[in-house]
């Protein structure tokens, strides 16, 4: 009982169920539950940002926008998708044992829960799109799970998704120099950090431990475009799994490593 509460919890971080109110959110689109490393993907949601990344069912996010997810409670996983509308959002997760990243537009989502009395699949589409006119309405879910179109509904309380119509889909031209701004973490090892940058200026490397822990941090004033590397102390970096964050001009690229 106690585990099956706390994953309707965790699921609230990003996707709220019935047992949370209906509410309004910059987010990615996904819902979450702890998992060994970070916070698993329990669902991808169609017709949001995430549907159009690399994330998948059963991914393990263990990095976003550079801080770790290691140990994190839900809520402190959310807030690190959740944020500003158009930005975008850092992630580093483990799909099949490899580690990938990928970088997510976060959008206007709405959530708003309904109580199924007796609707098949259909109707109950049907009226949830009548209620929500001014949103798209892009999925129904149960307890974290997106009910596909064959699917018969026979929870008493779901939750549906929805997007604005007016999805902004390129970022202001005033932001647009900023938006596509390009970090890549190229290599790590005990003695270097090596990165590339899409245009120069100052740079913090930061190391941060499974435990998520900052076990470094380098400032660089005057990293310059393109390729760079930077010494870093890892005396008091025992063998273990680190993020590596680049952050420059607002943005942070992370990239997951294994010490040994």
């Amino acid at each position: 009982m106690k585990h099956s509460f706390e994953r309707m919890v965790s699921i609230a971080a990003v996707v709220a169920t019935s047992a949370i109110a209906d509410e309004t959110f910059n987010g990615i689109g996904i819902a979450i539950t702890p998992a060994e490393k970070g916070a698993e993907v329990v669902s991808v949601i169609p017709g949001t940002p995430a549907a159009d990344s690399k994330l998948q069912k059963g991914d393990v996010i263990i990095s976003v926008n550079g801080n770790s997810t290691y140990c994190k409670k839900m809520d402190v996983v959310q807030n690190l998708l959740r944020g500003e509308k158009n930005k975008p959002v850092e992630i580093v997760f483990i799909n099949n044992g490899d580690t990938l990243e990928t970088s997510i537009r976060r959008e206007k989502l709405t959530v708003k829960n309904l109580n199924n009395e007796g609707f098949k699949r259909d109707d109950l589409e049907s009226y949830a799109s009548t209620i929500q006119s001014d949103k798209k309405l892009v999925a129904i879910m149960d307890q974290g799970n997106v009910l596909d179109n064959e699917a018969t509904v026979k929870a008493t309380k779901v939750d549906c998704i929805y997007i604005d119509k007016d999805v902004i889909k390129n970022p202001p031209p005033e932001t647009q120099g900023k938006e596509t701004e390009k970090i890549k973490v190229k290599g790590v090892d005990r003695n270097s950090i090596s990165f590339e940058l899409e245009s120069a200026g100052e740079v913090l490397v930061t190391v941060t431990n499974s435990s998520g822990v900052v076990v470094s941090s380098v400032r660089i004033p005057h990293a310059v475009k393109g390729f760079n590397r930077t010494s870093w102390d890892s005396s008091n970096a025992p063998a273990d799994r680190y993020v590596v964050s680049v952050e420059h001009r607002g943005f942070t690229n992370g990239k997951s490593v294994l010490l040994k």
